[in-house]
């Protein structure tokens, strides 16, 4: 081992911390270590399964619900380059890109990384300090029955000197409502040709659906259900689908802003500008949901068209899930507060996980007397 291998491996460490008055865990410098895996927890029937490298899937219910293709582990630690997340960051009178958490940003660049999961488990967020640009950039994702899966984003100004930003930001290879799980899986290039995504004009929601269920059968066989990604940004923003759209914003140009996107994989990028002074921070918000029917997609308009910023909105629905969940643990017991809080948050997890696998008691530990005999009488 060498003397800078040796330096990197010390480099690593965890600890708690408090952000936005809320108790993570901490790991400095986790680049530095093999990619993990984690589960980021809900109240609800959505989930997600995400590596330390930033490669995903998630989805409500189920893999025939997922947003992105539903991997095995090893899959989803190198899917980073090309599903899920992705931020180009230009700062005006700088020739080079910033991409965080890419192997160029390292190259390029003097960046520090640190990752952090709330105690509950419900949060996980990735953080990128830009040393040379005089940037910060971090991502939160989180869960809210209401929105779906929420990826919000922070940029902050740590330099000294106003930053003229743009920004491409989003989702890449988000997969459509319908197609079954094995079909992705083993016929991919047939699923794409019956890809369709459209952006709606009003609300700038990108809409993943199927042009028709694929079936061999000559008969009617319509897919009246969609995923959806929309932008919740205190600027003005442009949408772009076509999967070269990173590679046009790395070239310097501006992408077309397809509202309509067939026979390819879907993604869904925003274009934002920003001017920030020294010390100042701006946010934005991504949403994904799957299988949403034509009423659903309707209402989410409106409220996306409705009175402003959604922010506080999103921002109390996810606090909402995550008292729901303390709820849920609570009930099986899951909740200590001892002097050693490395014992106290590793029992809370252990609980999450067990409910996760069996579920809880509907109404505390009271049962239905019948019921309970009833079971005694089949499985004795």
């Amino acid at each position: 081992m060498t003397e800078k291998t040796k330096k990197d491996a010390s480099a690593v460490k965890g600890d708690f911390v408090t952000l936005g008055g809320e108790r993570y865990y901490r790991i400095a410098n986790y680049n530095l270590m093999p990619p993990f895996f984690m589960n980021i927890a809900s109240d609800t029937d959505l989930w997600m399964f995400i590596s330390s490298t930033g490669g995903l899937t998630a989805g409500r219910v189920d893999a025939d619900g997922a947003l992105f293709p539903y991997e095995t582990v090893d899959k989803l630690h190198v899917s980073n380059h090309h599903t899920g997340p992705v931020t180009l960051i230009r700062k005006e009178g700088e020739w080079r890109h910033w991409v965080p958490f890419t192997v160029s940003s390292i190259e390029d660049f003097d960046v520090e990384r640190n990752l952090y999961k709330n105690v509950i488990g419900s949060k996980v967020i990735f953080e990128e300090i830009n040393h040379v640009m005089g940037l910060s950039f971090r991502y939160r994702w989180a869960a809210s029955d209401r929105f779906g899966h929420v990826r919000t984003s922070w940029l902050e100004n740590i330099g000294d000197s106003k930053a003229e930003l743009t920004i491409l930001d989003g989702l890449r290879n988000v997969i459509p409502c319908g197609a079954p799980l094995l079909l992705h899986q083993q016929l991919s290039s047939l699923v794409d040709a019956y890809k369709r995504t459209d952006v709606d004009e009003a609300s700038k929601m990108g809409i993943f659906s199927l042009t028709s269920k694929i079936i061999d059968r000559a008969e009617a066989a319509e897919s009246l259900r969609a995923n959806v990604v929309w932008c919740d940004s205190p600027v003005a923003f442009d949408v772009s689908l076509a999967t070269d759209t990173v590679r046009t914003f790395r070239l310097g140009r501006d992408p077309a802003g397809e509202t309509l996107l067939t026979g390819q994989k879907g993604n869904y990028f925003v274009k934002m500008r920003f001017d920030e002074e020294p010390g100042t921070e701006v946010k934005w918000h991504i949403v994904a949901d799957s299988g949403k029917d034509h009423n659903d997609i309707s209402a989410l308009r409106d409220t996306i068209t409705g009175s402003g910023s959604l922010d506080a909105d999103i921002e109390k629905s996810i606090s909402e899930a995550g008292v729901a969940l303390e709820r849920n643990v609570g009930s099986a017991d899951g909740l200590q507060l001892t002097g050693y809080e490395e014992a106290s948050v590793h029992h809370f997890a252990n609980v999450l996980f067990n409910n996760m696998r069996g579920g809880v008691f509907a109404d505390n530990y009271t049962v239905e007397s019948s019921d309970l005999a009833d079971f005694i009488r089949h499985r004795n």
